[in-house]
């Protein structure tokens, strides 16, 4: 990665130019590499058959709606936990 200078080597504006010009190139290279290692984390599975994709489905409906009840329950008990001091209506 780094390069050495010779001490009777001048540092020219080409040289800088070149360098700027190879270390684009390399971070180009890095951020396609990233790009590519966070797409296979985070894209869901392809299923093999049908059968599967339907319960991929399935699955995902199951936890949307658990992540949804699990919400409105906390809610509640937050509603709940500051308005106790509130008087209730008879």
């Amino acid at each position: 990665m780094s390069q050495e200078i010779n001490n009777k080597e001048t540092i020219t504006l080409e040289y800088i130019i070149r360098q700027k010009a190879e270390k684009k190139a390399e971070l180009s290279k890095s951020k396609e590499k990233m790009t590519l290692i966070a797409h296979d984390l985070f894209s869901p599975a392809k299923p093999q058959n049908g059968f599967e994709g339907i319960m991929q489905n399935v699955n995902a409906g199951i936890a949307a709606y658990d992540g949804l009840m699990t919400g409105i329950k906390i809610l509640r008990r937050v509603r709940d936990f500051f308005y106790f001091t509130r008087k209730k209506r008879k």
